[in-house]
């Protein structure tokens, strides 16, 4: 039982070691850099074309009054 969990886990390591070298030389020959920089979006964090913050807060305020939001 040991020796099988071992197997599985050691083909995927290799397997996802595999997928990052290939994912590598992608990138390289694209002329990009090997490993890419990260980064992290959030909806609260990007504003959409043309959105108000004041028309979200009198929707909010008139949904509060109405008993729909608490």
């Amino acid at each position: 039982m040991e020796m099988l969990t071992f197997r599985r886990f050691l083909r995927s390591f290799l397997s996802h070691t595999i997928h990052d070298l290939a994912l590598m030389i992608d990138r390289m020959r694209a002329q990009r850099e090997p490993l890419p920089s990260a980064g992290i979006v959030d909806s609260q964090s990007v504003k959409a074309p043309g959105a108000s913050e004041q028309g979200m807060t009198q929707t909010r305020r008139s949904m509060v009054e109405n008993g729909i939001l608490t």
